[in-house]
């Protein structure tokens, strides 16, 4: 749809004097009608948001499957950007180092004896900034480990973020029969 407005009004300003001549023109002009609401229109989020939830999460993929349900289809910049934030929204965000140390703090009194809690912690303080350190167990657990004879250690480099690796310990009280 157009709007259109029937006349122009134009003002001359002419160099050297302050004379202003202004006079109107009654061809008209008409402006497209833009889009109220720029973006991805709401029934597409919605039907995106069932094809993610249904584990077609590949833009190319999901525009795809909108084609085959005669669903209008957005660009595939609008759906990434959408994707993006629709996932910000459903994964937690990063946790920092003085978040993580204060989590820490509140969970170093066991509630129970097979209840984690967190035994130990070393955070950088000062120069230092890479590498810190929590053990969490449970009573239990560590009950247990006073009687092993030996001691497990594996570390994995799947988790590695920032150089952070991730070392897991296991105790083992052999009992020969």
């Amino acid at each position: 749809m157009e709007t259109g407005h029937s006349w122009k009004n134009y003002g001359i300003v002419f160099a050297g004097n302050s004379q202003v001549v202004s006079f109107f023109e009654s061809e008209g002009h008409f402006h497209a009608e833009r889009r109220s609401k720029p973006g991805i229109p709401s029934p597409v989020k919605q039907a995106v948001k069932r094809m993610h939830a249904g584990g077609i999460t590949m833009p190319k993929l999901i525009v795809a499957e909108l084609r085959r349900q005669n669903i209008p289809e957005p660009s595939i910049s609008q759906l990434k950007n959408f994707l993006k934030v629709m996932k910000a929204k459903l994964v937690p965000n990063i946790v920092s180092i003085g978040q993580l140390a204060e989590i820490c703090d509140r969970h170093k009194n066991p509630t129970g004896p097979d209840d984690p809690y967190v035994v130990a912690t070393e955070f950088p303080s000062g120069e230092q900034q890479l590498g810190f350190k929590f053990f969490v167990s449970t009573p239990r657990l560590l009950a247990i480990a006073e009687g092993a004879e030996s001691i497990q250690a594996d570390a994995t480099y799947k988790l590695i973020w920032e150089g952070t690796v991730l070392t897991l310990f296991n105790f083992i009280k052999l009992r020969i029969i």
